[in-house]
């Protein structure tokens, strides 16, 4: 946390140096990454649950349905109106993890509670909620626990199947029932299969005039407004609630026509990119025709960071390290990939989530803004050099357990050799290279 050591003014947010290892106050942007990567102890955020004593701070009433999938999301209070939205549109289980601000713990939870009550009296949703309170000290910028607000509510999940969920993306229609067919369940748990949900955004495009083709209205889709009300993004928030109520044929043929697109597909196309988004349009557009389109397989590229049906049972936990925005996901991905190895992962054809846009949070800005003096970002230099290093930690993990299984001395030290022989991980020259700074990943 905030351990009082500072680098160029700046309080270090994420660990503390080893002693005498701050770079100097002029350290350029490789020699920085290279200090971050050998010098800087990173830490896991302290964190208290509440109530202190653990556990859910409330937890649904209503009746849990065996096959129910749970959505596994989480929250700052800012976007507490997000998880109401996302809740109204699921039908299963959800879980849900929620950072309580420094000040205000009271009315925070007042207004959770009232939240939480609105969600039980629907009916649907079967809404637990965990509250956690970060106990480090402020800090500029504060940094959101992101991934230990994951893990928290991925802790909290109780079914077999997980669906991992941003909270400004809204789950399409009968979602839930689908996946919970039992042959689904049997594939993603006895044979560790993962499903890939496909995540739309509106495209500029999607207030194009009537008849451009794939028309929204045609489908219900409210149209736009004007630009007058004091709400950024009035709208997009209504058409996005009711694209989430379409048949995937009707979003297929949206997509299709231009007036959705692929989640941050024209900003950061690493990180759904390998989705194939054309595919799976003209997918549905060969069941509209009365074809049948098998669900198709995608491979793990660098960068990857899907929205995931699967197994919770099968998968890492997040690095709690990592905190604030960037490289988060990407290596939860990378190590899903590279050390618990899926049995394949395809792309869901009868289901998808829409994006409700929303401005950058305060965590995007401390990584992509550049300081006064026109020099790299230094939170996006400490995550970049973080993940780098959690790289390496995960390929020395999978080499010593290939010296461990080894048959013998000779063996073992055959293992290492080609451990030696091997290339370096992507950026771990000690520069700043590897990685582009978009491929810090989407989202918040």
């Amino acid at each position: 946390g905030c351990a009082g050591q500072a680098h160029r003014g700046r309080v270090e947010t994420m660990g503390r140096w080893a002693q005498g290892r701050a770079p100097a106050v002029d350290a350029n942007a490789a020699e920085l990454h290279a200090a971050y990567d050998l010098h800087f102890e990173y830490a896991s955020p302290r964190l208290q649950r509440v109530p202190a004593s653990g556990g859910l701070w409330r937890r649904s009433r209503l009746p849990r349905r065996p096959g129910d999938v749970t959505l596994v999301t989480c929250a700052t209070l800012d976007r507490i109106s997000r998880l109401e939205a996302q809740s109204a549109a699921w039908g299963g289980a959800l879980s849900a993890a929620v950072l309580l601000p420094a000040r205000g713990i009271g009315r925070a939870k007042r207004r959770l509670s009232a939240l939480h009550a609105r969600v039980e009296a629907e009916g649907r949703c079967r809404l637990d909620l965990t509250l956690l309170r970060n106990l480090e000290p402020p800090c500029q910028p504060p940094l959101v626990p992101i991934n230990s607000l994951r893990n928290a509510a991925l802790a909290a999940a109780a079914t077999p199947l997980v669906l991992l969920l941003d909270v400004d993306l809204i789950p399409s229609a009968g979602l839930n029932e689908a996946l919970g067919e039992p042959g689904f369940v049997d594939g993603c748990c006895r044979r560790g299969e993962i499903w890939v949900l496909p995540a739309l955004e509106l495209a500029p495009a999607w207030q194009a005039p009537a008849g451009a083709g794939g028309d929204l209205e045609e489908c219900g889709v409210p149209g736009h407004p004007g630009e007058s009300s004091a709400d950024p993004y009035p709208a997009e928030e209504a058409a996005c609630a009711a694209l989430s109520k379409l048949s995937p044929v009707e979003a297929g043929r949206l997509l299709a026509a231009g007036r959705l697109r692929g989640f941050h597909t024209e900003h950061y196309p690493q990180g759904h990119g390998p989705t194939d988004f054309s595919r799976w349009a003209a997918d549905r557009e060969a069941e509209e025709a009365g074809g049948v389109a098998l669900p198709y397989v995608v491979e793990h590229a660098e960068g990857f960071e899907p929205f995931v049906v699967a197994s919770r049972a099968r998968l890492p936990v997040f690095d709690e390290r990592f905190r604030g925005y960037g490289f988060d996901k990407v290596l939860f991905f990378h190590q899903l990939h590279a050390e618990h190895a899926p049995t394949a992962m395809r792309v869901l054809p009868f289901g998808f989530a829409i994006d409700v846009p929303h401005p950058h949070s305060a965590d995007w800005h401390a990584t992509f803004d550049p300081p006064a003096d026109g020099s790299q970002s230094l939170q996006l230099i400490r995550v970049r050099a973080l993940y780098h290093k959690a790289r390496r930690e995960g390929l020395l993990r999978l080499q010593w357990a290939e010296v461990l299984q080894a048959s013998d001395e000779a063996a073992a030290v055959a293992v290492l050799r080609r451990a030696d022989a091997a290339p370096a991980p992507v950026g771990s020259g000690g520069g700043a290279g590897g990685l582009p700074a978009s491929a810090a990943g989407g989202g918040r």
